[in-house]
């Protein structure tokens, strides 16, 4: 799969890659089933398994005003299919399954480890994901019938490199206060939402969360970027493309809300001469 042409840097402070595919609930699908999953998986590669409680649906919602969610009450005759987490023997690669959701994440757990690049991920994500359609057919325990897919960045830029000012990474935050009476807040949290559209029709959201933290356990800045939606189809082949896109969303969005001068710590290797 080559490369498109986005922003590039040669060491980009991305801490997390989550893809994600929300669908049509599978009811036949149980606990019992998992052992033979986490077998197809792999436990040589995904040593522990977890179970954690299962993530909510959510959907990008577009027309007459959002649709509040209202919460809704279910009898069961059972206790719901938690989500389950394996987890691979070093930490970095994560596969997690619930009834409506799959998910693959890399994730930097020490200083030595090296962002893949998204085309490994991707390519990682569609493997493992083949793995669990083919499980599913075999034991006649439905089909996967995707309604939304997510890309997730998340990305950490130490104090070192923060020096202690959020707008020298967030070229938003310009730092131009009216007087001096308020400077350098304690903490600072960013909330954006930008609509992703095709023909000027809006198709999904691009979310980018930033949080800063004066503790010294943890890392000043995390900026993190979801791109969410509907893809044009249902089968795995859509999402994929809902990926891409989504992933040149959120490329393009870090270039454009980080500063010039953090591009020249991360080493941006694209022509920027057009980025005034």
């Amino acid at each position: 799969m080559s490369r498109p042409n986005l922003p590039d840097f040669t060491h980009p402070p991305v801490h997390e890659v989550v893809l994600s595919i929300q669908f049509q609930p599978l009811s036949e699908l149980r606990a019992i089933h998992l052992g033979s999953l986490w077998e197809r998986f792999g436990k040589k590669t995904f040593t522990s398994v977890e179970e954690q409680p299962p993530m909510p649906k959510t959907f990008e919602r577009f027309g007459a005003g959002r649709q509040l969610v209202v919460p809704q009450f279910e009898i069961l005759n059972m206790a719901p299919l938690q989500r389950f987490v394996f987890i691979s023997a070093t930490g970095t690669e994560v596969v997690q399954l619930q009834k409506d959701r799959f998910s693959f994440n890399w994730r930097k757990r020490s200083a030595s480890d090296v962002y893949p690049r998204y085309e490994s991920i991707e390519a990682q994500f569609v493997s493992f994901e083949a793995t669990f359609e083919e499980f599913l057919k075999e034991e006649r325990l439905g089909i996967v019938k995707i309604e939304q897919a997510e890309v997730t960045y998340v990305n950490q830029i130490p104090a070192a490199e923060l020096g202690n000012r959020a707008e020298k990474v967030i070229s938003i935050l310009s730092g131009n206060y009216t007087d001096s009476h308020l400077r350098d807040p304690e903490e600072v949290r960013l909330s954006l939402t930008f609509p992703m559209l095709r023909d000027k029709t809006p198709y999904g959201r691009l979310h980018v969360e930033a949080f800063r933290s004066t503790q010294s356990d943890a890392p000043a800045l995390n900026l993190a970027l979801l791109a969410r939606g509907k893809p044009f189809g249902t089968d795995i082949n859509a999402a994929t493309e809902f990926f891409r896109e989504g992933r040149a969303f959120i490329v393009k969005g870090f270039a454009s809300i980080t500063s010039k001068e953090m591009h020249k710590i991360w080493g941006r290797t694209d022509d920027t001469s057009s980025h005034a």
